[in-house]
């Protein structure tokens, strides 16, 4: 099996990955989101802002074309 992909019961592919979000203080009564997201098999790691930069990082490790990525998680 391709390294980073598991197969999971039911044969259905599923790729493992460890993400933490959280918000940061601005100042001023303002905030914004931060995640930081690990590959798991791989050990590539990425901090974001953008859920965009989430998508990115993950469809990066998928067989599907970009334009398949969920919009929502």
């Amino acid at each position: 099996m391709e390294s980073g992909k598991s197969a999971i019961p039911g044969g259905i592919d599923s790729r493992l990955f460890i993400v933490r979000i959280w918000t940061e203080d601005l100042g001023g009564g303002r905030s914004e989101w931060r995640a930081f997201i690990r590959h798991v098999p791989g050990g590539e790691s990425r901090y974001v802002r953008s859920w965009k930069d989430l998508e990115d990082f993950i469809g990066r490790f998928s067989e599907r074309p970009e334009s398949n990525i969920p919009t929502t998680i």
